[in-house]
């Protein structure tokens, strides 16, 4: 069980709020090779988001993803190596594809 709050102190800028707060609650539950993520987003008190995930390891280099964005599929695939991954994601926002790729490298050991 995760839970964490983001944007607790609004800044408003002009008399906007530039983001708004945002409390998550979520699970991670493992077996073997496959993970399934779901959590809940409530933001600005009044709006509910859910995400529901499936990822299958095909090795440890290789990652594959489904699942659920508050109702579209979305997709991807994630390629590890030593320090370095490689993620890409597809997903429908108003009925246009959505891709993002994402380049990280892990520094120092994890805790």
């Amino acid at each position: 069980l995760n839970l964490s709050a983001q944007n607790l102190f609004v800044l408003t800028w002009l008399g906007q709020n530039q983001q708004p707060s945002t409390y998550k609650v979520g699970v991670r539950l493992k077996k073997g090779s496959f993970i399934i993520i779901s959590d809940l987003d409530y933001y600005n008190y009044s709006i509910f988001k859910y995400h529901l995930g499936l990822e299958y390891r095909q090795s440890p280099a290789l990652i594959l993803r489904i699942g659920t964005d508050n109702g579209p599929l979305s997709a991807g695939f994630g390629l590890k190596h030593k320090s370095l991954a490689l993620d890409f994601s597809w997903y429908k926002n108003l009925g246009e594809d959505v891709y993002r790729v994402a380049l990280t490298s892990t520094l120092g050991k994890k805790l």
